[in-house]
């Protein structure tokens, strides 16, 4: 009896360091084919309680290259309060399609072993963090993480939007206003997909917004620790009447 209890009582263990991994190509990539992989990537679901896992990215030698912490952000009212701005940027994407986002420690390491970073992070906040060369002397902090950005920055974008949006005139001739969410991904070579209306407004809005999004040149893309990667972005476009 004694036996068969320790054996009952590690069962939940098996759950909670449950591992997943899967193999990336030299652009951190997901694939499907080992044989082609230049690194690979381990993830232990809830290591420290529910809705947490950790991240560890290794090259084909077994080197580690990043170790990452990453929490669902929760109803909390610190989540609450964040700049909508913020909350539209999902810089996962290209490990994660469950809005994990970044929440404790952040290692990254140069070819040779040599520690490269540590972050902190807190919700996604950067809290604090080290960058070192490749023999192990401090250098200036540099992010982690770079948002993608319309070319010219968000002055050219307003720009842009400015010139292209069309009021639709049914919706001009109905006093029909509001403001669209447009959701869409910018890629790793900076190009725009997938772009849908995510917010509850007029068709006729929604279509102008949505077709003028679609118009948009290619960003300059988003990285995440010197990798391009896929970004969702949410846009907002407001419609008003003088």
């Amino acid at each position: 009896m004694k036996k068969l209890l320790a054996f009952l009582l590690c069962l939940p263990a098996l759950y909670v360091f449950a591992q997943d991994t899967t193999y990336l190509d030299q652009n951190r990539v997901r694939i499907e084919d080992a044989a082609l992989a230049h690194y690979y990537q381990v993830t232990e679901n809830n290591v420290k309680g529910e809705n947490t896992r950790l991240v560890r990215i290794y090259d084909i030698s077994g080197q580690i290259r990043l170790k990452k912490n990453m929490k669902k952000p929760g109803p909390d009212k610190k989540t609450e309060k964040r700049p909508l701005v913020r909350e539209t940027i999902n810089y996962e994407k290209m490990y994660d399609r469950d809005l994990f986002v970044l929440d404790g420690e952040v290692f990254t390491w140069w070819e040779n072993g040599q520690l490269r970073r540590h972050d902190i992070f807190e919700q996604y906040e950067l809290i604090e963090g080290q960058c070192w060369d490749e023999k192990g002397n401090e250098t200036e902090h540099y992010p982690f993480l770079i948002q993608p950005s319309f070319p010219g920055g968000i002055d050219k974008l307003m720009a842009f939007l400015n010139r292209n949006l069309r009021y639709p005139p049914r919706a001009r001739s109905r006093s029909i206003t509001g403001t669209v969410f447009v959701n869409f991904i910018v890629e790793r070579d900076g190009s725009i997909s997938e772009a849908r209306v995510v917010s509850n407004t007029h068709r006729l809005l929604n279509n102008e917004a949505l077709r003028v999004v679609e118009s948009m040149p290619d960003w300059e893309p988003g990285f995440a620790d010197d990798f391009p990667i896929r970004v969702s972005f949410n846009l907002p476009i407001r419609f008003l009447l003088n």
